[in-house]
């Protein structure tokens, strides 16, 4: 497709809008970005012996700018999908405990939870922030962090719309002949 601008300056454009739009996102497509391609180099040493070895190199601009747009089809619609699909599958299970005759001496000491239905929507957090970490929460290091992740469902009409934004910005980007 013919642009009037190049995969360097589109790229350039998408950093641009990400700076000012989210900075955790710009982060993300950065470090894709920067990280580079393996390739796999052949040094030929003599007349017939020849030394492989693999290096990391820059991508093109065009390359680049392909794992930025992976990089938001991963933010903008496949982690809502699987979002999604976390809900789904925590919605057939049935959670907690009844308090039940049955407890092991161990458990008897824990107040009852009443148990969430199966077929029931559940609310899901991830903790961030657990007992195990050695540097404490209230530490320059960690005093900013979150300690729980709560996990939303996406709505049908919110991913039908990140699909079509999606699909608009890679007709944007296309470089393909035609």
């Amino acid at each position: 497709m013919k642009h009037d601008y190049t995969p360097e300056q589109a790229l350039r454009k998408l950093i641009e809008k990400l700076t000012s739009a989210d900075a955790e996102l710009l982060a993300q497509v950065l470090a894709a970005v920067n990280a580079g391609k393996d390739v796999q180099e052949v040094e030929r040493t003599g007349r017939k012996q020849s030394r492989f070895y693999r290096h990391t190199v820059q991508y093109s601009p065009e390359e680049a700018l392909q794992v930025a747009l992976e990089v938001l089809r991963a933010h903008f619609i496949e982690q809502p999908l699987f979002r999604n699909v976390c809900h789904d599958n925590m919605k057939k299970t049935s959670l907690g405990t009844g308090g039940d005759s049955r407890s092991s001496f161990w458990d008897s000491k824990k107040e009852p939870v009443a148990p969430e239905a199966a077929g029931a929507e559940k609310a899901i957090e991830i903790e961030l922030q657990t007992e195990t970490e050695i540097i404490p929460g209230g530490t320059p290091l960690t005093q900013r962090r979150q300690e729980t992740l709560t996990l939303a469902r996406a709505s049908d009409a919110e991913l039908t719309e990140q699909q079509g934004n999606f699909d608009q910005l890679q007709a944007l980007v296309d470089f393909t002949e035609k």
